[in-house]
This record gives structure tokens, sequence and C-alpha cells, in this order.
């Protein structure tokens, strides 16, 4: 490998989070899937409203075309220029109605988001706070249904900030907002209790994260018909959730519920049942998630072995059609040999993977799809890190430090049976007080191992950072 394509490796560093509880498995890289199929609490730009008289005022219309220039900025994507444009708003708001004002308040909101934008963090937290601080003196009250908006930005300024603690009561006092004036059962807040649930989860708390999806679910089914996409989605998620925590059962369950409703609706041989399927074959079992009820290893492989067998049988139904899905298919069952030995072997993945990797070569347009599934190395088993320091009988004052957050940064490289191998530590913090038990576990992760001309090949110069707090 050239040195240009290692030091291009090094900058797509895999990424993990476990939290550090001594006696926890952390489900390493679940928590990347468990964000996946959860709604994004963001913020949305504000109308600032300008009545008749000022309207007619030079800098009535000057804040009108300010404002419309901002939105086709924002809309096109244009950071820089739509930043710049929310300045100017903040500073004619402010000759208009004065310092403080709901106007205002609108005003900082919408430079708060382009700050998100142009990754400005800091300063759109400040202008978040303000704009809440200016809604509550306006309306007086703390549940005035404008602070929802406000709300949503801080929170995600926080948890950009890596404040997730913090974070969480501003989630819930936005859900609480939109409970006192659009009902407890109102779909305005989906998006919040998504996100709330998603903080809990990269917090380690799995359970909270759990009981907000439950609610979540209830309120889908409570507001969606049966027939809409919408309660299929709400299913799919659901089976999603459980997947992304390692409960086999319950996932399996949720999965089959969806692809009966796909069955009913839509046929046995539907494009909507494959990644699913695809999905519920990857779920990989943790059994610090599942209180009883076990299913056996076997029944979980025939399981799993069925999902992927039925997942390539649809997708090859839609070959011709879908050239793009039939080869993503055909990776996934690649992935599959590699994943799981216990029910194929590396070698069992070179077929499918030469079928996709031909099938996105017969023409120009799909090279790039192919580039991105076998361009690189690509993760397809994350096994848990168990959060337990390498010394259990270190001294109280050393065991303070498990409570704080660290990395261990490492270097591999990937043969072509999808093996990291030559691993090593680049850096850590603490040093050295997860080194071996990340390494212990990096080796049993598993990776797609790069394509070239159909064929795997070995790949150098990978790194790997395991996050813990």
């Amino acid at each position: 490998m050239s040195s240009s394509r290692s030091s291009g490796l090094r900058e797509k560093t895999l990424t993990v989070v476990s939290v550090l509880l001594v006696g926890l498995v952390a489900l390493a890289g679940f928590s990347s899937a468990a964000r996946a199929n959860l709604p994004e609490a963001d913020p949305v730009p504000e109308i600032i409203n300008v009545d008749g008289p000022i309207a007619d005022t030079p800098e009535g219309a000057e804040l009108l075309s300010l404002t419309a220039r901002y939105q086709a900025q924002a809309t096109a994507g244009e950071t820089e220029e739509a930043l710049e444009l929310a300045k100017q708003i903040v500073a004619v708001s402010s000759q208009l109605w004065g310092e403080q004002s709901p106007q205002l308040a609108s005003a900082l909101t919408n430079l708060a988001i382009a700050q998100i934008d142009a990754g400005d963090i800091e300063a759109a937290q400040q202008n978040f706070l303000g704009a809440i601080s200016m809604r509550e003196l306006y309306s007086s009250s703390i549940i005035d249904p404008e602070l929802m908006n406000p709300l949503r930005g801080l929170a995600k300024t926080m948890v950009a900030m890596n404040a997730i603690e913090e974070a969480i009561p501003v989630y819930e006092r936005a859900i609480h907002v939109s409970h006192v004036n659009l009902g407890p059962n109102n779909l305005e807040q989906m998006d919040l209790m998504g996100a709330l649930s998603r903080a809990y989860f990269e917090l380690g708390e799995v359970r909270d994260s759990g009981k907000i999806r439950d609610n979540l679910y209830r309120l889908q089914l409570r507001n969606f018909d049966k027939e809409s996409d919408q309660y299929l989605d709400a299913v799919l998620s659901r089976a999603r959730w459980f997947a992304s925590i390692g409960d086999f059962n319950s996932s399996l369950l949720a999965y089959k519920r969806y692809f009966t409703i796909v069955n009913s609706r839509f046929g046995k041989d539907d494009k909507r049942l494959v990644m699913p399927m695809v999905e519920l074959a990857f779920v990989t079992d943790d059994p610090t998630t599942t209180e009883r009820g076990d299913l056996s290893a076997q029944v979980q492989q025939r399981e799993k072995e069925r999902a992927i067998a039925r997942a390539t049988r649809v997708a090859e139904a839609h070959k011709d059609e879908d050239p793009v899905l039939y080869a993503q298919t055909m990776a996934k069952k690649g992935d599959f040999a590699i994943a799981f030995p216990q029910i194929g072997t590396p070698r069992n993945a070179r077929i499918p993977y030469r079928i996709a990797w031909e099938t996105l070569s017969k023409s120009p347009e799909l090279i790039r799809v192919r580039d991105e599934l076998f361009e690189e190395p690509v993760a397809v088993r994350l096994v848990p890190i168990v959060t337990t320091p390498d010394n259990t009988t270190n001294s109280r004052q050393e065991m303070a430090l498990y409570q704080e957050r660290g990395f261990v940064n490492l270097s591999f490289d990937v043969n072509r049976f999808g093996r990291p191998v030559n691993i090593a530590v680049i850096e850590s913090e603490p040093a050295g007080l997860m080194d071996g038990i990340v390494i212990r576990r990096f080796r049993n992760y598993r990776f797609r191992p790069a394509i070239r001309n159909g064929s795997p090949v070995a790949t150098t110069g990978m790194s790997f950072r395991h996050d813990f707090r």
C-alpha cells in the first residue's frame, strides 16, 4: 500500500465508546446503531414577525430582505454567508425592538443555528441561553411553547460539547413544555424523546434509555394508523433498538412483526424486507441485557442463517432493477461468513464478495458504490469491551480514575481474511489503564477486507480509538 493510502485510512479512525463501570459489559460499537434509528432533536429557524408599520420603515424592509437571503443561503448550505446574514439580522432586530424582545429571541435562535452549522458550538450555546432568557422574561412563564425550539438547540450544543449529563434536564424540560401546551400524546415531542433516549444510552444508562424508547413506541402506535408507513417505521425502529442493545430475543420478535406486516401489505418478495433481514442476521446477543428465556445458541444460529438466506433470495429477485441492493446484500452475506465463523468461514466470503464487486463493476455509475463498499476495510463484528481495568487491586485513589474519561488509540493492519493483526498502542489516557483489555478484545473484531479486482487483500496503516468513561 502506498503511503498516501495509509495516511488516508488513519484519518478514518474506527471509534467505539463504552462506559467504565466495574463489572459492566459495555456494548462497544452498538451506540452508533442505537443512535441511527432515533429522530434528531434539531432546532429549526424561526420566523421573525415584522408588523405593518415596522415593515414600512427602512429598517423593517432591510430586515425582511436579510431574512429572505438568510433562509436562501442556509437552505443552500452556504454556511459562512448564512452566518454573516444571521449576525446582521440580530443587529437590525436589536435596533427595531431593543435588547429584550421575542423578535430578538428568534433572531438569536437563528444565529445560534448558523453558528452550529459553522462549528462555533460555544457561541451557539450562549445565544441559545440568551434566547431562552428573553422568552422567559417576555412571557413570564417557564412553560412558554416558544421555549421548545431554543431548548432543543441548547441541549444539542451540550451534547456536542460532551456535557451529556447537563443536556438531559434540558431535554426533559422541553418535553415537559410540550406536554403542558400540546398534551402528553403530542407528536412534536418525538424528536426530543429520541434525543433524551440517546443521551441516556451514551451515558450507559441502558435501562433509562429503554424506558423512554418504550414510551416513544407507545406514542407512535397511539398516533399512527396500522396501515401507515409511520406505523411500520415504528415497529422497525423498535426492532433496531433491541438489536442495538444486544437483546436477540426481543429483536427477533420485533423484526418478525415487521416482516409479517410487510408480507401482508406488500408481498413476501418486497425490497423493504432485505436490509431488516440483514440486520437480524447480525444481531449479537449480550447476556447482560436479557434476563431470562434466552434462546439457545443453536436456535439463534438457525434464525440468523434463515434471515441472511432470505435477504439474499429477495435481493436476487430484484438484482436487475436494483443492482445496488443486490450487491450490498451479497457484501453482507460475505460479512456474515467473517463475522460468525461458527456458521461460516472467511473463505466462504470470497464468492459473495466477488459477485458484489463484479455487479458494481458493470457500469461507470456504479463504480462509486463499489468503492464505498470495498475500497477500505469495514468493521463487520464489534465485540463488547469489558470495562474492568487490568489491575483490580488498585488503591482507592487509583479507583477514582475509573470515573474519568479516557481513551486507547491503537494501530493495526487487516489481513485478507478480515482479522486485525500487528496491533499496537499508539497512545492511551490514563496510560496503561485499559491497554491490555482493549487489545485482547480488539483481536476479536472482524472486518470486511478491502477488495481489489474482486479478491480480498490485506490493508495496513489503520487506527482504532476506544473511548470510555
